[in-house]
């Protein structure tokens, strides 16, 4: 895992750590200016064993704003999943805009669950990012690598490729 972001517009703390085998992402986030007109950016790109790298997906939600009100339209189902993630491990994300200036936000053990890939996805390396932009210029970025493994789910087997 690694981070980048803008020292003007925020500050922000992130760690992983282990538990139970799961690597999850921790930390705090604090703007320092109100912010009212942002972008979601994430994307997931599948890092196959030959070398090749294929897209899952990659989307950019250009009303930030509307994500938190919870009034988007059509949405990639993985992309929906990794937006009710965040709300679930960042409890302190506002319901709407703006982000106010110096208010806390606490990620709490934060990690990609096998649940919210498709049945269908085979076992897999991954690399993904997770970010914000205001004004064409990136707020932050985080960029995680991860592994869908083999889910305990009866209804979710996924095969080694």
């Amino acid at each position: 895992m690694r981070y980048e972001y803008d020292a003007n517009l925020i500050t922000m703390s992130l760690n992983l750590n282990d538990c139970n085998g799961r690597m999850k992402l921790n930390g705090t986030l604090v703007f320092l200016k109100d912010l009212k007109d942002f972008s979601i950016i994430n994307w997931l790109v599948i890092n196959r064993s030959n070398g090749k790298r294929s897209t899952l997906y990659n989307i950019t939600v250009k009303d930030g704003c509307q994500y938190l009100e919870n009034s988007f339209g059509k949405i990639s189902p993985i992309f929906l999943a990794v937006l009710q993630n965040v709300r679930k491990f960042v409890p302190d994300l506002p319901n709407k805009c703006p982000f106010r200036k110096n208010r806390l936000i606490t990620v709490r053990d934060f990690h990609y669950d096998e649940d919210m890939f498709p049945p269908y996805l085979p076992e897999v390396n991954f690399s993904c990012v997770l970010g914000m932009q205001s004004k064409r210029s990136y707020i932050f970025k985080i960029f995680l690598t991860g592994h869908s493994a083999n889910n305990s789910s009866a209804s979710v087997h996924r095969r080694k490729i």
